[in-house]
């Protein structure tokens, strides 16, 4: 037997298959030193790291330091060195190497090297050399002669070096002098290349593997132990401390552990040249080799006995009365195992046919297989009791008093009596592959090429089970039981479980099944193993959860052919051979680690992850890629979880180390914020999210700088465009009154009306606002603003020509107007413009402007000083021919209104209402029905001021209407 485990070789990505060191970093990631260089492993690929400077690709001697860098040699004396992901060159270094391979211990920010004849110290950060030889000048050798140094460890924080000169050793403490061991050779030569340091059972193991001398050195005494591990050093190159209580012994036969807790041996790789060995933070265990690549054991807790050429084990059934699990092959043999593994017994095929069949009936002590025929054999002393020729069998369940045998010709029933006669059951006759048995119900569940079916022992009775909401009778694979459950595996529709004759659950892929085609079921007091084509699953009856066997934890190939429960043990029979499981139910609770390889846009590469990413208008798209660390039992299987917060919602998209990338493309203008982390192959989440805000720039017509510049052209172009206008008109007008008085006082009256509705107060504080919105990004609203600001202004200067205008474009000046004007009050204005039925289909005009002036003075001086609610109302009526317009508010009332505009500096005037009245009192000069103005003071019961009322009567009689 050897423990499972998975080669990887060049094949799979490694440089080289001749492999110097292994180590894992404080991050989990997995270092390679190899005959082609050194390679970086997330536990789905290989990473590489060349330097054009050295002069040899072959590295070993692998170490971390308090920064993270990565230390290692080549097998030119080269100091070599990972930072930032780029391998180095120790410069520095060149000066005072002279030959060897030189040994490298990190101790904080410093290195101690040692070269066969040089010790030294390095200061990293100060780029500092200091030579240690004088430390060892003054210790006691016998005779003259150099000083050769060897190996140097950190134990109990204090660090200890080992050197030689003749046939002695001493190990010696740096930081206490006074503490050191002396040993003498006089067993063989002393070779003082091949001393090294390591320790175990909290004592300094000193290992000489030219001799194969091992010592111990505790409480200042050196002890011989070699006798100990006689046999096992012979072939030990290097031993090695790997943490959690256990050593490795290894060299050009292989590895052995041996578990300090549980006082076990583990052999590892027998027979194979191992290099270097390194164990994981997930308990996985990494050996090198000279030429074959790397050999990773996920577990310590599972054996294989690999299959021989004939031997592909296809059944399995357990005999706990003789402590055996029996194996049926696939070359019609079957093999007998003891609990431990040990193969006892082997019987011969007796036909070429393999066995399909294979059941242990512990209560009458007897086998039962099928090959060719049914053979029924006494499990004592293996002797044949009966044969009987019968068609391919398939499942065997034990009755009450026989068996029950699925067969591809139907149901069988084999008595037990003196012959164990045969006998057909119920009449079918349809392929069969599976049977089970329900003893308090007297019937049994048979698995056919038509579905399950239910097969009354009493009455013979047959009917099919097709669970509730299925729709159709599965295809059984398997069928087990435990207490009243039956547990129904399919060929393609998962587990079900039956209580009495309902279906309680239905466990596929999307449940955790590796597989909804079940291939074998075995089943204890407290769990149900799963076996699957993709695997194996454990389903726990207490609380119903789901736990994987997959190559995560050891399994060997995915496809299942059967498997059993002996004692504490699982045993699987696979395409690689027998597996078995000694602990099954070990989650992997380390915590994986993400990482951000490269961030990126179109070219443009970002460096670092706390600068401000900002992606350009002309290219809005994002590249990020990951790494994995900390998660090498995994295997690539651990999932990816990305997503920027603000799109989709805030869903997370999911991908794998085989594509460690997110890709956003045509990014809109905004500020996002991108997280990512990683769940291993048992659910558990990443001990880091990583978050990265950034910002994608809107293209330069939509920035606010832009919309500003904008604004103020518009508002210059607008205040010209106005002034130019006015002149142009205030210059005709003019002209027009030389010619005739009356007129010349009408157009005057207009003239004033115009300037005193349009004031500069209202352009710039219109303007005002829309800035506003503008510099507080309300972009859309400003947009809004401007357009209604620009309407209104066309329609006024046109107005402004003219004498009489449509009442639809009276009305939609004051709407523009007053859509405008709203904006100002923080909309606590509500306004309300009603139009008479009878006015809708009639065509009026109206004197150009007659309303807007009364409107913009019950704004500014009735409603802006109002407090709470400001409501203002006009309304269009036809009245006997007489159009009646109303403007109504409930303002501070005109006494209040003037007092407000006596107390300001500039003594402001209320909108020229002297001026309007003129121009009404010259447009009843020309007309035969006069133009009717009354303002009322509305007052409320206590003779408070409670707004003001405006109504104008416009006579419509002999009047002419010309549109216009």
């Amino acid at each position: 037997m050897e423990m499972a485990s998975f080669h990887i070789s060049q094949q799979d990505g490694l440089p080289s298959n001749t492999v110097y060191d292994i180590f894992q970093d404080s991050q989990g990631f997995l270092w390679v030193a190899t005959e082609n260089g050194l390679a970086r492993y997330n536990g789905a690929e290989f990473r590489w790291f060349s330097n054009p400077q050295v002069r040899s690709q072959a590295v070993g001697y692998l170490s971390e330091d308090n920064k993270g860098r990565i230390w290692l040699h080549n097998y030119f004396g080269e100091l070599l060195f990972v930072e930032n992901d780029s391998l180095k060159k120790l410069h520095s270094w060149e000066k005072y190497y002279q030959s060897g391979f030189p040994r490298i211990t990190n101790i904080g920010d410093k290195l101690l090297l040692s070269s066969p004849s040089n010790i030294f110290f390095y200061e990293i950060e100060k780029e500092k050399w200091s030579r240690l030889d004088s430390l060892f000048e003054h210790s006691q050798f016998e005779g003259g002669g150099k000083i050769n140094y060897a190996d140097h460890l950190v134990y109990e924080d204090e660090l200890w070096s080992v050197f030689s000169k003749r046939n002695t050793a001493i190990v010696k403490s740096l930081f206490n002098p006074s503490k050191q061991y002396t040993i003498q050779y006089k067993k063989c030569g002393l070779n003082q290349n091949t001393l090294q340091l390591t320790t175990f059972n909290s004592k300094i193991w000193l290992y000489d593997s030219s001799c194969h001398l091992l010592f111990e050195l505790y409480n200042g005494k050196v002890k011989d132990i070699s006798e100990k591990y006689d046999e096992l050093l012979k072939d030990t190159r290097q031993i090695k401390n790997l943490g959690n209580g256990m050593v490795a012994f290894f060299g050009p036969s292989g590895c052995y552990l041996l578990d300090e807790k549980s006082d076990r041996w583990f052999l590892l790789n027998n027979s194979r040249n191992v290099s270097s060995i390194a164990s994981d933070s997930e308990g996985g265990i990494w050996l090198g080799t000279l030429n074959e690549g790397i050999f990773y054991y996920p577990s310590l807790e599972t054996t294989i006995i690999k299959k021989s050429q004939n031997d592909i084990l296809t059944k399995l059934a357990v005999d706990n009365k003789h402590k055996k699990v029996v194996a049926g092959a696939y070359d019609g043999s079957l093999l007998f195992y003891s609990f431990e593994g040990e193969l006892t017994e082997k019987i011969a095929p007796q036909s070429s046919r393999e066995i399909q069949s294979l059941f242990v009936d512990e209560r009458n002590d007897k086998l039962l297989y099928y090959g060719k025929e049914l053979k029924i054999m006494n499990l004592d002393n293996l002797s044949l009791v009966k044969s009987m020729v019968m068609t391919a069998l398939k499942d065997i369940v034990q009755l009450d008093k026989g068996y029950g045998l699925a067969t591809s010709a139907g149901l069988s029933i084999v008595v037990m009596d003196s012959v164990y006669s045969k006998k057909n059951s119920s009449g079918i006759k349809q392929r069969c592959a599976s049977v089970g048995y329900d003893s308090i119900n007297q019937r049994i569940w048979l698995g056919t090429q038509k579905g399950l079916k239910k097969v009354s022992l009493e009455t013979n009775e047959v009917s099919l089970w097709q669970p509730t909401g299925l729709g159709f009778s599965p295809g059984v694979s398997e069928i087990d039981r435990y207490k009243d459950q039956f547990f129904i595996g399919t060929y393609t529709d998962g587990l079900m479980i039956i209580e009495g004759e309902e279906m309680k659950r239905h466990i596929t892929m999307s449940e955790g099944l590796p597989s909804d085609h079940i291939t074998a079921l075995a089943s204890t007091d407290t769990q149900l193993f799963i076996g699957t084509d993709r695997g194996i699953a454990i389903y726990t009856f207490k609380d119903e959860s789901i736990y994987l066997i997959d190559d995560t934890k050891g399994l060997t190939a995915n496809e299942i052919y059967d498997l059993v429960v002996a004692e504490a043990n699982l045993w699987v029979s696979t395409p690689n051979g027998l597996q078995i499981f000694n602990s099954f139910s070990v989650k992997n609770t380390q915590k994986p680690k993400i990482h951000i390889t490269n961030i990126s846009s179109g070219d443009k590469v970002f460096a670092g992850l706390d600068k401000n990413i900002t992606l350009s208008p002309d290219l809005p798209e994002l590249r990020i890629d990951f790494d994995v660390s900390n998660s090498l039992r995994s295997r690539g299987k651990a999932m990816i979880h990305y997503r920027i917060k603000e799109l989709n919602g805030g869903n997370w998209s999911i991908t794998s180390l085989k594509y460690p990338s997110a890709k956003y493309q045509s990014l809109q203008a905004g500020k996002y914020t991108f997280e990512v982390m990683a769940i291993n192959e048992d659910g558990v989440q990443s001990a880091n999210v990583i978050r990265i805000p950034f910002n994608v720039l809107a293209p330069i017509w939509k920035r606010p700088q832009f919309l500003i510049l904008v604004f103020l052209f518009i508002l210059l172009c607008s205040v010209v465009f106005v002034y130019i206008r006015l002149e142009r008109i205030n210059e005709a007008n003019k002209q027009q009154l030389l010619r005739k008085s009356h007129e010349q006082d009408l157009r005057i009256a207009q003239l004033t009306s115009i300037r005193s509705q349009m004031n500069p107060h209202f352009i710039f504080n219109t303007m005002s606002l829309i800035q506003g919105k503008v510099l507080n990004g309300l972009n859309d609203q400003a947009n809004k603003a401007i357009q209604d600001f620009s309407l209104l202004m066309r329609k006024v200067l046109d107005f402004s020509s003219k004498e009489m205008v449509a009442l639809a474009d009276e009305i939609e000046v004051i709407e523009k107007y007053l859509s405008i004007e709203k904006n100002r009050f923080d909309d606590k204005l509500t306004y309300d413009i009603i139009l008479d039925e009878k006015l809708k289909d009639e065509l009026i005009k109206l004197p150009s402007l007659l309303t807007q002036p009364f409107v913009e003075n019950a704004l500014r001086h009735g409603l802006l000083h109002k407090e709470g609610k400001k409501e203002l109302l006009i309304s269009f009526s036809l009245v006997e021919e007489i159009l009646v317009i109303v403007i109504d508010d409930n303002g501070i009332g005109r006494a209040a209104a003037l007092q407000v505009n006596k107390s300001r500096r500039n003594n402001h005037h209320s909108f020229a209402l002297e001026a309007y009245s003129k121009r009404i009192e010259l447009l009843n000069m020309d007309r035969k029905n006069k133009i009717e103005l009354d303002i009322i003071d509305k007052l409320s019961m206590r003779g408070l001021p409670v707004g003001t009322k405006v109504v104008i009567k416009l006579p419509l009689i002999n009047e002419p209407v010309n549109i216009s």
